[in-house]
């Protein structure tokens, strides 16, 4: 059997990567809004019998309005919208970590973006596509020809022509390069399923100078104690790939950081929005049924015979006049659309969209015309603890798993002699991510349950009930959170106005009066009075 070549091994995948490639590719185009123009054909089939010309009209009136992607960017930011305490060694407070790791949690990727931000982007890709990976790179140290010190050598541009400048390298400067999963395309693990190579396939392009872009493939290559760079022209299958550049990084371990969402195995990422995803396309599809359908029937649609004898179909538009020759005997036939037709697409619609809430684990707590109607303030909070509260604890284990790695990767860089200044090692890195805004709400809950024995009211008790609510609940309908705050109000636990009060029991039967004693519930405060 011949040697492989080169360009045969750069381009051989591990068979799990072609497994799942088409899927975490679509589920990357739903989750970005990528799904427009031509690119939106890709999603609508053309019909068996369908003209060319209807199927290109279908394509224009489609428009992709994503529900999946605000969802994920939700639930993201419930995690992210308050910054981790990030702490080393036996610290109280973070100043001796912020002092130490200045530069990367102001710029993590070179591109001016903190960490914070770096990591709320990583933890999207990890909840819509299983895993949002990054490289731990470091810029390389050269020699500056002029004085002999070693540094970081930059290029940038002045007057379209380019211009390189020497600076030293900071102790804690780190570059993360975010990848997306299916990138990765081929790998191989010990037995404790931590990475012993890994092989990373970027499709780029580079401009030299202005109008000179050329498309390229870049293979890049990790193991545990070095890297490799290759490159090739892409879509010339005829260039064979060239080493650009290979060095050693020392660090022991491959400086690769995958926040995975689960795992099924390693490397096989898992979440339940890769479900959600196909339901999403499904909608979009009933979608575009419907406003194709929408626009050419439920507008005049006049039906006409052509001189060559050939049917012909105009869509008139809203407001249009139809001038006909009574000497001619001209008649005007029109197409109507059946209506039990137009609701099954609507019902196409909405089962595709329910769907999508069900399989992603958020039920119908996020809102929506399904929700408000047929769901309880009750209902909602418990749905939200049930469901979207168990991702957003997953998601914060995520991005603390993440960060640890990654100044666990920092501190290695810092010990391996890749960086010719001296440091000091920071030990003991504890990040702790906010588990989500619940944490606020059971610290409410806390406090109302441990001050309503003090403070002997019932309105104090019904204006925290109200308060609550609103916190779970977030952006919902007015007219819901009326009703929520009107059944607080007349709720008689917690004597409402609705309990069954004794006008006056001094003019009462004492017979009547103990049967609606039995019937009447006890109030809060008298179960406290009870318990005192």
């Amino acid at each position: 059997m011949p040697e492989p070549s080169l360009s045969d091994i750069l381009n051989s995948k591990h068979p799990l990567h072609e497994h799942r490639f088409e899927t975490l590719f679509e589920a990357d185009q739903v989750l970005h809004q990528r799904i427009r123009g031509d690119h939106a054909q890709r999603y609508l089939p053309k019909g068996q019998d369908e003209t060319t010309r209807d199927y290109d009209r279908r394509v224009q009136f489609a428009r992709f309005k994503g529900e999946l992607a605000p969802l994920v960017a939700r639930l993201v930011g419930a995690v992210t919208a308050r910054p981790p305490s990030r702490r080393s060694g036996d610290d109280d407070d973070d100043s001796a970590f912020q002092a130490a790791y200045e530069g990367l949690l102001e710029n993590s990727d070179g591109a001016g973006h903190s960490l914070d931000q770096f990591m709320a982007r990583r933890l999207y890709d990890s909840l819509g596509l299983g895993a949002g990976p990054f490289l731990v790179d470091r810029p390389v140290v050269v020699t500056d020809p002029e004085t002999g010190d070693q540094g970081v050598m930059e290029v940038t541009s002045e007057g379209f022509e380019l211009v390189k400048t020497f600076r030293p390298l900071r102790d804690d400067e780190v570059r993360l390069v975010p990848l997306k999963p299916y990138q990765i395309t081929d790998w191989d693990v010990d037995v404790s399923g931590e990475l012993n190579w890994v092989r990373i396939v970027e499709h780029t392009r580079r401009s030299r100078m202005p109008g000179m872009a050329q498309k390229i493939i870049c293979y890049r290559e990790y193991d545990r104690t070095a890297w490799r760079l290759f490159e090739k022209p892409d879509g010339n299958s005829d260039v064979p790939p060239v080493l650009i550049a290979h060095a050693e990084h020392g660090l022991g371990k491959v400086p690769l950081v995958l926040t995975p969402y689960e795992l099924d195995g390693p490397m096989d990422f898992c979440t339940p929005f890769i479900a959600a995803v196909q339901y999403e396309v499904d909608h979009f599809r009933a979608d575009a049924d419907l406003q194709y359908s929408s626009w050419m029937h439920a507008h005049p649609t006049l039906k006409m015979k052509k001189a060559d004898g050939e049917d012909a179909r105009y869509s008139l538009g809203p407001h249009s006049v139809i001038n006909l020759d009574p000497n001619m005997n001209e008649d005007a036939d029109f197409l109507t659309l059946d209506s039990a037709m137009l609701e099954q697409l609507r019902k196409n619609k909405s089962e595709a969209r329910d769907g999508m809430r069900r399989l992603a684990g958020v039920d119908l707590v996020s809102g929506g015309e399904t929700g408000s109607q047929t769901m309880s303030g009750r209902s909602r909070a418990i749905s939200f603890s049930v469901s979207e509260q168990r991702i957003l604890v997953n998601l914060s284990k995520v991005a603390e798993r993440a960060e640890e790695d990654l100044f666990e990767l920092v501190d290695r860089f810092r010990n391996t002699g890749v960086n010719p200044a001296p440091s000091e090692r920071v030990t003991d890195v504890s990040v702790s991510y906010p588990r989500s805004f619940m944490t606020e709400v059971e610290e409410l809950i806390e406090r109302w349950l441990s001050t309503r024995h003090e403070i002997n009211s019932e309105t104090y008790d019904r204006e925290f009930q109200k308060k609550i609510a609103a916190m779970c609940l977030g952006n919902i309908p007015a007219e819901i959170q009326d009703r929520i705050n009107h059944e607080i109000e007349t709720n008689p636990l917690v004597g409402g106005a609705s309990s069954p009060m004794l006008e006056d029991p001094m003019d009462q039967d004492p017979e009547r009066i103990a049967s609606i004693q039995e019937l009447q519930p006890l109030r809060l405060n008298d179960v406290r009075r009870e318990q005192a």
